[in-house]
């Protein structure tokens, strides 16, 4: 027996992820439908030259880890992966960046964000250097 269902009972019950038959944008395609999203000129931040496009495409994402931690009053530290391309660790005592070790083939990724959270949270319970941590984290999840 299969664990999908017909969507009837899982959509009226909010268990949308096992109905086959259900498509939302954003996890069968890609892009969200991005070209349907138009906003005014004035409200389009252009990314400034000190950025690299990786590091401009992790704003949002960075924003909002700040807002959901800050809100909780005690923010201890942001880590941010961005998959083979590496990662970035933002703390009140500083911040680092790592390029990463993009893989020779990848085999199987299940674990690997599990992998990079636990060094991240092992290396600053340790009280390591930020950039050993993340290069750490890095080829642990690779």
């Amino acid at each position: 027996m299969s664990d999908r269902m017909r969507c009837s009972a899982p959509v009226g019950s909010g268990l949308f992820h096992i109905c086959d038959a259900l498509n939302v944008w954003g996890f069968q395609a890609p892009g969200v439908a991005q070209d349907l999203f138009v906003t005014e000129a004035e409200k389009v931040m252009p990314l400034p030259d000190s950025l690299t496009f990786e590091q401009g495409a992790l704003v949002e994402p960075a924003a909002v880890a700040v807002h959901a931690t800050g809100r909780t009053g005690d923010m201890r530290a942001i880590a941010l992966t961005k998959g083979e391309t590496g990662s970035f660790l933002c703390t009140p005592y500083g911040k680092a960046e790592h390029a990463g070790f993009p893989p020779d083939r990848a085999v199987d990724t299940v674990g690997a964000g599990d992998s990079f959270a636990a060094a991240m949270v092992m290396g600053l319970l340790r009280g390591g250097n930020l950039g050993v941590i993340c290069a750490h984290a890095n080829r642990l999840a690779t």
